[in-house]
């Protein structure tokens, strides 16, 4: 999460869709609070901050920011956030998991397939994980909270029209965090996946506009 007090934007990262590229790109231009103990502690509370004091964690909800911080910010910033086709993000989540030694998930994930990785995504959506996309831009209700979206597939236009509504240059987005697959593998090709992936993401689907035909990889107008 970036937020700039400056150029009165609020970035929601979701994870897996280009969040670390979009704030190495914005990083200068933010005014995130740093961390201190006790800005960690109470960033864990469901209590209002001073916006320029607020500590927030890379992948808070925008339900989240919006309890923490006065209306006023959050009303009056420009909040965006990046969205993906769920097939793409599930299955690059699923790399980055099962490669990431260094992620607190490594062992619940390792040497699971893909399918099994399903399952375990299912167990956790079950318990109210925000996994989902809508979960991290939306409130309870469904209702989005982001003023705009970006999407991955058409990204680097996108966010050339962001920054060109900021009033700010448009850097170069650099390639971060990107998961590795195997060349060989397809998962769009096993339908079992792919039906279990559209039950468990079928709000993402519909929400922001993506087909359950895997050929169709971009949001449809």
């Amino acid at each position: 999460m970036l937020i700039s007090h400056r150029h009165r934007f609020i970035f929601i990262h979701v994870p897996k869709n280009a969040g670390l590229s979009i704030s190495a790109a914005l990083a200068p231009y933010a005014d995130n609070a740093p961390m201190t103990q006790m800005r960690r502690f109470l960033s864990l509370l469901p209590l209002r901050e001073d916006p320029r004091k607020a500590f927030f964690r890379h992948h808070a909800t925008a339900a989240w920011v919006k309890l923490k911080l006065p209306a006023e910010i959050f009303d009056g910033y420009l909040k965006f956030a990046v969205v993906r086709n769920p097939y793409d993000r599930v299955i690059s989540y699923y790399h980055y998991l099962t490669q990431n030694t260094a992620h607190h998930r490594y062992d619940q994930v390792k040497g699971l397939s893909f399918r099994q990785y399903l399952d375990y995504d299912a167990e956790r959506l079950g318990k109210g994980r925000t996994d989902t996309q809508l979960a991290c831009v939306a409130d309870k209700s469904g209702h989005i909270l982001v003023d705009r979206i970006l999407h991955f597939e058409t990204l680097k236009a996108d966010f050339a029209d962001l920054c060109s509504t900021l009033d700010l240059p448009a850097p170069a987005l650099p390639v971060e965090n990107a998961s590795k697959r195997p060349k060989s593998a397809d998962p769009y090709a096993d339908e079992e996946s792919r039906a279990h992936v559209a039950r468990l993401y079928a709000q993402d689907f519909e929400t922001f506009g993506y087909s359950l035909d895997p050929a169709t990889r971009t949001a449809v107008p």
